[in-house]
């Protein structure tokens, strides 16, 4: 288990609040849980782009219609600056 050293504080709509909590119910899963799971994977998808770097290198042999690049853009979705 990592070693959560930091708390942050947010403000959340009265809809963003219910629909977080539900949806942390519905995984059983904490709230902290899940909004640190999207930062992982919204600001620091290295994990998802090393993976689909080991796509690319099996490319040859797979029968992937979409090249790495046009995955990698569709994970990625969106970029805030």
């Amino acid at each position: 288990m990592a070693d959560y050293t930091r708390r942050v504080q947010i403000l959340l709509t009265e809809e963003q609040h219910d629909f977080l909590t539900g949806l942390a119910e519905s995984r059983r899963r904490s709230v902290g849980d899940l909004v640190r799971t999207a930062f992982e994977e919204v600001y620091r998808p290295s994990a998802s782009i090393r993976e689909l770097q080991a796509l690319e290198r099996l490319g040859q042999h797979t029968y992937i219609e979409e090249s790495p690049r046009q995955i990698i853009d569709a994970l990625e979705g969106p970029r805030f600056p």
